[in-house]
């Protein structure tokens, strides 16, 4: 999201439209709250680091916290790189609301669509990755070890959010990592891919950070990126984008809405 009042230019131009974040986070909570969500999530860059500014990164997350307080659906927060250049990651669960960076939560009762018949649950595993120079994207082995042990106690449609991806998408005219791949990608990502797989439980991976949508699927799971919402278009204009996700036993439904809309059904 990068909430912040200062746009820095990158490579001469202003990519990230971040003046105009909390006003597309507003029009966000608008529109989940027309829904009948399960949960909503934000996957990271919550805001914009302020170089050297403590207080500014706080005034930024705390503007946003007030916005997203009016969700009438869960708040499921990732923790990206931009909150931690400035704020310590003890600092940051405590603006979000969160007692540890990653985290399970399980949804019981969740209605059942397409072919769930009856009422399912649903796990949510939010993994968090360390990263404070942009290059040093890492999950530790502690929250490794802490996955393979809660993956055996989660429900077959469970899904996992990461801020920075684990898959290799392609990043072929991506202005922001085509030339620094090694800015882009958690580097633990092969071991964690074969922990998930070797589970036969997760359905899909949903992630940000590249500042492009993305779809792929590796030994049987979906690892989706979606767009950032101020990312600055070809047309001028913010990306405005968010995803709404309908899972269910044998496809996964997303819809992308803003600048760029389009729909990805998966079969699984």
């Amino acid at each position: 999201m990068h909430i912040c009042n200062e746009e820095a230019p990158y490579e001469g131009v202003v990519r990230k439209l971040c003046h105009q974040a909390l006003p597309l986070l507003s029009d966000f909570v608008e529109f989940c709250n027309q829904q009948e969500l399960t949960f909503a999530a934000q996957l990271g860059d919550f805001i914009e680091d302020v170089p050297g500014s403590v207080e500014s990164d706080r005034t930024h997350f705390q503007s946003g916290m007030r916005v997203l307080s009016g969700l009438r659906a869960p708040l499921i927060s990732v923790i990206g790189n931009h909150e931690q250049v400035n704020l310590s990651v003890d600092e940051i669960c405590s603006l979000a609301g969160l007692e540890t960076p990653y985290y399970r939560r399980t949804f019981s009762g969740v209605r059942g669509v397409g072919s769930f018949r009856d009422d399912v649950s649903l796990d949510v595993l939010v993994l968090f990755s360390s990263s404070i120079e942009h290059t040093d994207i890492h999950i530790s082995a502690q929250q490794m070890h802490w996955l393979e042990a809660e993956l055996p106690n989660c429900s077959d449609s469970t899904i996992v959010l990461v801020h920075h991806p684990l898959d290799e998408q392609s990043l072929l005219g991506n202005v922001w990592f085509e030339k620094y791949p090694h800015y882009c990608f958690v580097e633990e990502r092969v071991a964690l891919r074969k922990i998930l797989k070797e589970s036969g439980k997760v359905k899909a991976v949903f992630g940000g950070h590249v500042h492009q949508t993305s779809v792929s699927r590796i030994d049987g799971i979906y690892y989706v990126t979606i767009q950032s919402l101020v990312e600055r278009t070809e047309a001028g204009a913010a990306s405005s984008a968010w995803a709404l996700v309908e899972l269910d036993k044998d496809r996964l439904l997303m819809r992308l809405y803003g600048a760029e809309p389009g729909e990805f059904e998966l079969c699984l």
